[in-house]
């Protein structure tokens, strides 16, 4: 049997070393995501796509869904890592 994962695995020096890649984030993508998953929770069809235009519903039978929730993590991955999201947390 294969032991747990644990949530901080991940050591600062790991960090260090990926934000000296010069990671760049896509905050359109992430915004497109994050507008793509709420339409998603606040539609009242179930998850069935009844619209032919993607842009009114999103088909949670396809892997639609599973890949808006991946983009939104790699894309909030990179904004952290690139530093844009200390740089928003000082202006708050």
């Amino acid at each position: 049997m294969k032991p747990p994962l644990i949530a901080n695995i991940a050591t600062p020096e790991m960090f260090a070393h990926l934000k000296q890649r010069g990671q760049k984030p896509n905050i359109k993508a992430l915004k497109n995501a994050v507008d793509r998953l709420s339409l998603a929770l606040t539609q009242k069809d179930g998850g069935q796509r009844r619209d032919s235009n993607p842009d009114k519903s999103v088909n949670f039978a396809s892997p639609e869904l599973e890949m808006i929730q991946l983009v939104i993590l790699m894309e909030a991955v990179a904004l952290a890592l690139s530093g844009k999201l200390d740089e928003l947390d000082d202006e708050l």
